[in-house]
C-alpha cells in the first residue's frame, strides 16, 4: 500500500504571491508562485487560484503527464513550471480546480504525494510502478515534444514580427534568469 504522508519526489509546495486574469489569453492566469526563497511566474487556467494559497507546483526540469516541465513563453509570458491539478496528480476531482493545500503544508517542502481526501494507496502504487517502466515509453515522448516544439518556436517568431508582444514579456527577464 501507500505510505499515509509520502512526498512527491519532483513537486514542491509554493505559495500563491498574485492571479492576474491574461489579456492577451482569454480564461489564462499569470500567477506569482513562492517556492524555496524564489519566485517563479506561472501561466495557467485554473480559476480558484488567490493569493496566500499552497498549491502544488511542478518546477522546470520535473515531469508532468510524462512529459518534462520546461521555462516557455505563453502569449508573451514567461511561465517557470506548471500549478497542478487533479489531473497532473493522477488523483479524481475537478479538473478545472488545481489543488490547494492545507496551512500545515510548508512552502518549498515536497509536496505529498498522495490524495489527503481520498485514499492515496492506489495511485501511489501506479506512480511508482509507471515510472520504473517508464524508461522506454519516456523517449518517444521527448520525440513528440520537439516536433511540437518546433512548430510553436515558428508561431511564435511570425508573431513577434507583426506585434511587440515579445518585448511586452520580456523586460530584463532573460538577463536575470541567465545570472543564477
Amino acid at each position: 500500500g501507500g505510505k499515509k504522508g509520502a512526498k512527491h519526489p519532483e513537486f514542491k509546495v509554493a505559495l500563491v504571491k498574485g492571479a492576474d486574469a491574461m489579456k492577451k489569453k482569454k480564461g489564462s492566469f499569470l500567477v506569482q508562485v513562492e517556492c524555496g526563497g524564489e519566485e517563479f511566474p506561472v501561466v495557467t487556467t485554473y480559476e480558484n487560484l488567490a493569493a496566500g494559497q499552497r498549491v502544488i507546483f511542478a518546477p522546470e526540469g520535473s515531469t508532468v503527464n510524462g512529459k518534462e516541465v520546461k521555462r516557455v513563453k505563453v502569449a508573451g509570458e514567461w511561465t517557470a513550471g506548471i500549478i497542478c491539478g487533479p489531473m497532473e496528480m493522477g488523483w479524481a476531482g475537478d479538473a478545472s480546480q488545481c489543488i490547494v493545500l492545507d496551512k500545515r503544508c510548508q512552502v518549498g517542502d515536497f509536496a505529498p504525494a498522495g490524495e489527503t481526501a481520498s485514499a492515496p494507496a492506489a495511485s501511489a502504487d501506479a506512480g511508482g510502478a509507471a515510472r520504473e517502466g517508464g524508461d522506454e515509453a519516456g523517449a518517444d515522448d521527448d520525440d513528440e515534444q520537439d516536433k511540437r516544439k518546433s512548430k510553436s518556436k515558428g508561431k511564435e517568431k511570425s508573431k513577434a514580427a507583426d506585434s511587440d508582444e515579445e518585448d511586452d514579456g520580456d523586460r530584463g527577464k532573460k538577463k536575470g534568469g541567465k545570472k543564477k
